[in-house]
């Protein structure tokens, strides 16, 4: 760990505890789950919303390599409409032909894709090249830049599987990481069927810090009283 992030890392902990802005109620909605190595008829995207407040994604917009949809014109394949109510998974059509081997997937809120403020969920696979809307993802603070025109990327699927969603809050416009995604079996329409093995899995919600496998550079005890945001902000910066 770098000197200037020992130094920094008091501070962050001051931040996270008294003066962390409150969540919008649109970053509760997750891309939970996607098919892609179908054809535009085949594949489809999962939506969760997490939060406490119904959310009408109705007039939101898909995107992949620059390639863009919007919710309403999409086939409705789980869910009774486009109004998610707190813990409802819907499933569309991807209305497009998803790249089987390297892609990015951005969930927004309206069309004004270049504007990071428009962005909700964003994630990319099988390739750790700008994609898509890599930039205006790591502009968001939604996906990880690693370094100057290099990103985070989760690994391509392989037949008959789909990637999912397995973290426990995040998602939906704060920090995914790939580790928060996973490829398996499809759960198309459920619950997904694994959590990740990652301080954003199991228990951190509760306060169960036992459940953690993955190092956070303070003692734990400390590390307890951060929110999940700023949890995620010290492993980026950590990282």
């Amino acid at each position: 760990m770098s000197s200037i992030f020992r130094l920094a890392l008091p501070m962050i902990i001051l931040v996270s505890t008294w003066a962390l802005p409150a969540r919008a109620v649109d970053t509760d909605v997750v891309l939970n789950e996607a098919f892609y190595l179908g054809d535009d008829t085949e594949d489809w995207v999962e939506l969760k919303n997490m939060g406490k407040d119904t959310i009408n994604v109705a007039n939101w917009w898909l995107c992949s390599r620059l390639v863009y949809v919007r919710l309403a014109t999409l086939p409705l394949l789980d869910g009774d409409d486009l109004v998610l109510e707190p813990g409802e998974i819907l499933t569309v059509g991807a209305g497009m032909d998803l790249d089987d081997f390297s892609a990015d997937l951005g969930l927004y809120v309206t069309n004004e894709f270049p504007e990071s403020s428009a962005m909700v969920d964003f994630f990319q696979w099988g390739t750790t090249d700008p994609v898509g809307r890599s930039s205006v993802a790591a502009e968001k603070l939604a996906w990880r830049q690693e370094t100057r025109m290099i990103y985070d990327a989760v690994e391509a699927a392989v037949e008959g599987e789909s990637v999912s969603f397995c973290g426990a809050n995040s998602g939906g416009a704060l920090l995914t990481l790939s580790e928060d995604l996973e490829n398996g079996s499809s759960t198309r329409g459920a619950e997904n069927g694994f959590s990740c093995s990652l301080l954003f899995a199991d228990g951190f919600e509760s306060g169960d810090v036992s459940a953690w496998t993955l190092a956070v550079p303070m003692p734990l005890e400390d590390a307890n009283t951060l929110d999940h945001l700023a949890v995620q902000s010290i492993l980026s910066l950590s990282r």
